[in-house]
């Protein structure tokens, strides 16, 4: 099985590969084409780029309106008698913005599977129901470095406004540092025991953030089933 991925950054491509790789969904890198953001970017200069240079919610968005990349790589597994599947991810943190607007849910107990729910309609709507049978959706609440602090904390992670900011201080607070300014580097060590996900202790991860459970959930079991 060969995944494609449209993702708002290269973070959250690494975060996205980590599982796969754990849930043996892959058997290496190779099996993964993002297409947005592009693999031909150079990875090095990511710690210097903007957002905007690279990949965002409006790019995701983009991708999915057009379908023109999707259909290509969709349809190219047909021609290869290989199954193929597409994951896209999107941040919920700007969902009120022009041209995403998705209601948030009331904050109560539903707040997460509600939320999560708008934005997959949404991406529907922006896909005009095409293809979503091949479709998997990493929807992260607010951002997915609340999925990698689900990693390092028993607590409910989502409830952060700010998960980067909150992860941040996390990090700082108990002298865990990372060796890199390169985003995708970062973000792929940071996440690195989401590559051992069916450990029994690292799946417990799971249980402090329910976008990634729901997410980890949908996908397929492994790549021989």
């Amino acid at each position: 099985m060969k995944f494609g991925i449209i993702a708002e950054g290269w973070s959250d491509v690494a975060v996205l590969e980590n599982i796969m790789i754990g849930l043996e969904l892959i058997d290496n890198l190779e099996d993964v084409l993002p297409i947005r953001p592009e693999r031909n970017v150079d990875e090095s200069d990511l710690s210097t780029m903007r957002a905007a240079d690279f990949s965002n919610w409006t790019l995701v968005k983009k991708e999915c309106v057009d379908r023109i990349n999707i259909q290509d790589f969709l349809l190219d597994g047909n021609v290869l008698k290989e199954e193929r599947k597409m994951i896209v991810h999107i941040d919920t943190a700007e969902c009120g913005e022009i041209g995403y607007e998705v209601d948030r849910p009331i904050k109560d107990k539903n707040y997460c599977l509600g939320l999560r729910n708008n934005v997959i309609e949404k991406i529907k709507e922006w896909l005009d129901d095409e293809y979503i049978d091949d479709m998997y959706f990493a929807v992260a609440i607010e951002e997915t470095e609340a999925w990698i602090h689900a990693l390092y904390e028993t607590k409910d992670t989502s409830k952060s406004a700010s998960p980067k900011e909150t992860f941040r201080r996390y990090l700082s607070k108990n002298k865990i540092t990372v060796k890199s300014n390169n985003a995708f580097q970062r973000a792929k060590m940071l996440s690195d025991n989401f590559t051992k996900i069916n450990n029994k202790k690292v799946k417990g991860c799971l249980e402090n953030n329910l976008s990634l459970k729901l997410f980890v959930n949908s996908l397929p079991v492994s790549k021989h089933i």
